[in-house]
């Protein structure tokens, strides 16, 4: 039942009371409701109503002392008690406020039930696939997770707006300081991290992928591993994002790799590599990767080049060539760089020269892109004369 609320001098008025008026012109009609505000019956009884007003008696020692009160304001019952009873004001606006507060209403002379406290507002039992929050672990596991899947600042725990939120949701459960979240974040980091090598550890073979993107002037790189289950189901993990400071170069780029290969320990597992058409990439891989060039090299007989009886020419393959010189390129750089790196710590000479990259596969969804994109609007723009 709505109620309608007043501009009279109180600022709140709590129209809870109503009583039924038939108008005597019209008794085939409906009967009107009309709403009266709550007077405390403690203070004052209701001797009769009509459409716009009630008329009270007072029960605080006052002789056969009748009012008029508004329907839709307390100032004459209150004008009336500040003047004769000064000493209940006081007592007489609690009462009232309390009513108010609690919300209590009477509908045509009938109480509605009292509400009862709700003591687990925080468990949804009507949806079993929503984890209630019941324990302040939960509570904990929740925000440290809003923090992470949002990407939030860990700040945002100490926040005004936040707690103001939280504090009328978790009952008697307490939001922690963002202390105790930086140490809970780097828990569960060390937790997750020690799992997922523990899954790779049982794999026998993994693919990896690796992508870079630079974001606000700053340079990330992604990677993400995938392999099948002891149930033969596929599995999928991020390996990390690390920042990369200079430059994308191959080689950059080559020790990233195989620093995150070694970090979960699976640089022997990894049989395929799957990245974009980056020239960076396709170099790294080119130069650290499986020579294959060299291992068909070995395998070739010596009559390879021939010279036909019909022909007075050698086909020769350029790109075979080209390769042949971009490793020679490769080892003249890795030659180099060692001789500059020679009062370096062993421990990189040994690391730089144990590198070696898993074979690289171009990803297929990217080449797909560019032929739907780049190589298409080659075919339908016009040639320049």
């Amino acid at each position: 039942m709505s109620c309608t609320s007043s501009t009279s001098k109180d600022k709140v008025v709590d129209l809870t009371e109503s009583e039924s008026i038939q108008s005597p012109a019209s008794p085939t009609k409906k009967r009107k409701m009309s709403y009266a505000v709550y007077v405390p019956p403690k203070y004052f009884k209701k001797i009769s109503t009509t459409e716009k007003s009630s008329v009270y008696q007072c029960l605080m020692g006052c002789t056969n002392k009748n009012i008029t009160v508004s329907n839709l304001s307390l100032c004459n019952a209150r004008r009336h008690v500040e003047a004769f009873h000064k000493a209940r004001l006081e007592e007489f606006n609690a009462s009232f406020l309390e009513r108010k507060l609690k919300g209590k209403a009477r509908v045509q002379g009938n109480h509605l039930p009292d509400q009862g406290a709700i003591e687990k507002h925080l468990v949804n039992s009507k949806d079993p696939h929503k984890t209630p929050i019941v324990t302040q672990s939960d509570l904990d596991d929740r925000i440290m997770q809003f923090i992470i899947q949002d990407m939030n600042s860990l700040r945002t725990v100490e926040k005004g707006g936040f707690n103001w939120l939280m504090d009328g949701l978790i009952g008697s459960l307490k939001v922690k300081k963002r202390t105790f979240f930086t140490t809970k974040l780097k828990q569960d980091y060390s937790n997750t991290k020690t799992a997922l090598c523990m899954a790779l550890e049982k794999a026998t073979d993994i693919c990896t992928t690796a992508d870079m993107w630079t974001s606000h002037r700053r340079s990330y790189l992604g990677m993400t591993a995938h392999w099948k289950g002891e149930d033969l189901k596929r599995r999928s993990a991020c390996l990390g994002i690390h920042r990369v400071k200079g430059s994308h170069t191959f080689d950059v780029i080559a020790t990233e790799i195989n620093k995150i290969h070694k970090e979960f320990k699976i640089s022997n597992k990894v049989n395929v590599m799957i990245t974009d058409s980056g020239s960076n990439f396709l170099k790294a891989f080119r130069i650290f990767g499986p020579n294959e060039l060299a291992e068909e090299s070995e395998n070739e007989e010596d009559d390879d080049f021939e010279l036909n009886d019909d022909e007075d020419f050698v086909y020769i393959d350029l790109d075979k060539i080209f390769q042949e010189h971009d490793a020679q390129l490769a080892a003249q750089v890795i030659e180099q760089q060692t001789e500059e790196n020679e009062d370096a710590d062993e421990s990189d000479t040994e690391r730089q020269e144990e590198m070696k990259l898993p074979y690289h596969v171009k990803c297929p969804c990217h080449l797909l892109n560019l032929i739907a994109t780049t190589d298409y609007l080659q075919q339908i723009q016009p040639s320049r004369s």
